[in-house]
């Protein structure tokens, strides 16, 4: 039976993916963007071009009305002072709205919630502790949905994925890492067993479908990660671009000093906050998902790395 989809940030680097999975099981997908749409477009794909953070949006009340599913992936992730109007206020007025007039809600959300510890386990049950106004705002956003629901009885589900990567993600971090191996500049910082909490965009659309879709689903919070050693991840990628494995290793406290110093010079390329997610020791466990929902991995993140360094200079 075909399905009425709303989904929100339809037209990023998650929410675009997420699109065309609907649209292949001929599924109806509106789509809520603040871009325009492309002159094609399918006939069961209506475009909807706003903006949460404005107050007067009429245009909400038509993009929820009847959905089966909505998708709410849409954030602001760049300008930090529209971060709260976006992801926290727009959130709850859209929620606000499609209370009553839809089927489920699943609220994209984001492990970076939960802050940054150096090492430990972290699971759906862990305390939040967000670290900056991105964080702070995702967590307000799950927080309004929750309130919203307890209020409305609106059924939800939220995921929440480590660091997504793919293609096409906003996010030069990993290529960076990339360039580095393949230009023999990188080095391990400190022992052995840093962990790299990466997730590929197809695996973080799997799970999404799945809350949307699974009735265990519902009333569920779910974290998603791969957690990557990385010394197997260096070493993946180095075999893929030909290029030796790197062998030093440099003591932490050495560099994370070196760094202090030299941090603001143009071109340092390392900075403390790079040296704390090259030398973390956390693990996020699938098990929730896993086990409730039946979750496993569309690409994995060996093939989605691979597929990374094969087209990274091209």
């Amino acid at each position: 039976m075909s399905k009425t989809i709303a989904i929100t940030g339809g037209s990023g680097f998650i929410g675009k993916r997420l699109v065309s999975r609907h649209l292949e099981l001929g599924h109806r997908v509106r789509v809520l963007s603040r871009r325009n749409h492309s002159d094609e477009q399918p006939t069961n794909l209506e475009w909807y071009r706003s903006d949460l953070s404005n107050p007067d949006n009429r245009a909400l009340e038509r993009f929820v009305e009847g959905a089966d599913i909505l998708y709410h992936c849409a954030g602001e992730i760049s300008d930090e002072s529209t971060m709260d109007a976006t992801n926290r206020a727009g959130t709850d007025r859209l929620a606000m709205i499609a209370a009553g007039h839809i089927g489920r809600w699943v609220q994209l959300s984001t492990a970076g919630v939960y802050g940054y510890p150096d090492s430990g386990t972290i699971t759906e049950n862990s305390s939040p502790a967000p670290c900056n106004t991105y964080e702070r705002s995702k967590l307000a956003a799950d927080h309004a949905v929750l309130g919203i629901s307890e209020a409305k009885g609106m059924p939800w589900s939220i995921l929440r994925p480590t660091i997504v990567f793919g293609h096409d993600m906003p996010n030069n971090s990993i290529r960076a890492l990339l360039r580095a191996i393949q230009s023999r500049r990188f080095f391990y910082i400190g022992p052995t067993g840093a962990l790299l909490p990466y997730i590929h965009v197809d695996d973080v659309v799997q799970g999404l479908m799945l809350c949307g879709h699974e009735q265990n689903a519902l009333y569920q919070t779910f974290n998603l990660s791969e957690n990557i050693l990385l010394e197997e991840f260096v070493g993946l990628v180095a075999d893929e671009l030909g290029c030796p494995p790197p062998a030093i290793r440099l003591p932490g406290p050495l560099i994370r000093m070196c760094t202090g110093l030299l941090q603001h010079v143009p071109g340092f390329p390392l900075t403390i906050s790079r040296i704390d997610a090259l030398t973390r020791r956390v693990i996020y466990p699938s098990v929730r998902i896993v086990e409730t929902l039946g979750y496993s991995p569309l690409v994995g993140w060996r093939e989605g790395v691979r597929s990374m360094a094969r087209t990274l200079n091209g």
